[in-house]
């Protein structure tokens, strides 16, 4: 049993192994102490990657100064990793059409950033998970309340959300 964080939330949402027989870890935090090297304000993505032991190996955040947070990861076959969740900076390299924004974002073995992606409208889009498939495409799901901006229609007060990234 081990535990990882620093003084404030931290949460983690999901893990997969990596290649070399180690774990990466995804979430969020709001901590800026103890395990967690950096906060840029509200949450931020917190990325692990431990051993099996339960060794940190290395640990990062992404985000701005709104929530930004992960649920998902997933292999690709690169040795990279596909995150999904929502942000809702809108500075710091991050656009946001309205309230939260569904994430799409892909990091090296390393948990450095290769691409991101936000898709949304005006109001609260999400993403829960992403997956890489065999042509090289992301296909991510989620949920949107949005009726404009990346999102065509809203068919109720929350619609399915799924998103080809090619």
């Amino acid at each position: 049993e081990k535990s990882f964080g620093g003084t404030e939330i931290d949460e983690a949402r999901a893990i997969t192994s990596t290649n070399d027989g180690n774990f990466i870890i995804v979430g969020d935090t709001r901590s800026s102490d103890i395990n967690v090297s950096n906060n840029n304000g509200a949450a931020d993505l917190w990325m692990l990657k431990i051993s099996p032991e339960g060794t940190i190996l290395w640990e990062k955040t992404i985000g701005a100064t709104g929530f930004d947070v992960a649920r998902s990861v997933s292999k690709t076959q690169d040795n990279g990793f596909i995150i999904s969740g929502s942000s809702r900076s809108s500075e710091g390299g991050f656009t946001n059409q309205g309230q939260n924004d569904a994430w799409v974002l892909k990091i090296d073995a390393n948990g450095n950033i290769l691409w991101q992606n936000t898709i949304g409208g005006t109001e609260i889009d999400f993403c829960y998970d992403a997956v890489a498939i065999n042509n090289g495409e992301i296909i991510a799901v989620g949920e949107s309340n949005s009726s404009n901006g990346d999102i065509e229609e809203n068919k109720g007060f929350s619609d399915v959300l799924i998103i080809k990234i090619k």
